[in-house]
């Protein structure tokens, strides 16, 4: 079982809230290999290198709100403000490992530290869906036990706050002053936000567009955007078109 501790931060303009997963940089921790023999390089490649953008460079900017790990961090103004890491954290952070080595040896299966929240990821193992649906209740069990709650993504579990999610966080860039808003995603955690934003549509007559990332038919997000395309590639080109 690998650690990666990851910065993720979310970039989004007052009065436009560009959504989707957020670009990581993966920072090697300590590796702690669970039994198995190891497999074919090929089987067990690292997690994709994604430039990071530093909040710090941005965050000085006039009118950019920065939104970071759903909204529980959040810099404005030159001023950074984070959700307090629950105490018992510590406790969840210490007993996750010995939970999914009961559960799976698969070495392919490791755990991302968010600092206020820990990700399971079971993307590049032999079989992801079995893995995760029997980790899920002893999850849960845990994540509970600290007052914290388990949230599914594309072969990941995530154990956060609750409360914390997409949704909440365009909720809070969205004023009574913002004019349109815009919001792309492409996994299970972008669907609450974009019900939010066809609902401020709705009731505000105002313009909004969600643009889904469906790299497949069986896309966590098909069919629910007001727009589809293949990759992050073709977001910015779009986003690029809506410019003035």
């Amino acid at each position: 079982m690998r650690w990666w501790r990851s910065t993720s931060t979310a970039l989004s303009r007052h009065h436009a809230a560009p959504g989707g997963q957020p670009p990581n940089r993966w920072c090697p921790g300590r590796p702690a290999r669970v039994g198995g023999r190891r497999r074919p390089r090929r089987h067990r490649d690292r997690p994709n290198r994604r430039s990071a953008l530093e909040a710090g460079e941005f965050a000085h900017v006039p009118g950019l709100v920065i939104e970071g790990l759903y909204g529980a961090e959040r810099w404005h103004n030159d001023e950074f403000n984070r959700l307090p890491v629950p105490t018992a954290f510590a406790h969840l952070q210490a007993e996750l490992p010995d939970l999914i080595r009961r559960v799976t040896d698969d070495p392919d299966v490791w755990i991302e530290d968010k600092r206020i929240s820990l990700v399971v990821h079971a993307r590049m193992a032999d079989n992801p869906a079995m893995i995760l649906s029997k980790l899920y209740d002893p999850l849960v069990e845990l994540a509970s036990a600290v007052g914290m709650e388990v949230y599914g993504g594309k072969d990941v579990l995530e154990v956060r706050l609750p409360g914390v999610d997409k949704a909440g966080a365009i909720q809070r860039l969205i004023t009574d002053t913002t004019s349109a808003v815009v919001l792309a995603g492409d996994d299970v955690g972008d669907i609450p936000a974009f019900s939010a934003v066809h609902a401020w549509r709705r009731q505000t007559g105002r313009p909004a567009l969600t643009i889904g990332v469906v790299a497949h038919p069986k896309a966590p997000v098909a069919g629910i955007a007001d727009l589809e395309v293949s990759d992050p590639t073709a977001v910015v080109r779009l986003l690029a078109q809506l410019l003035p």
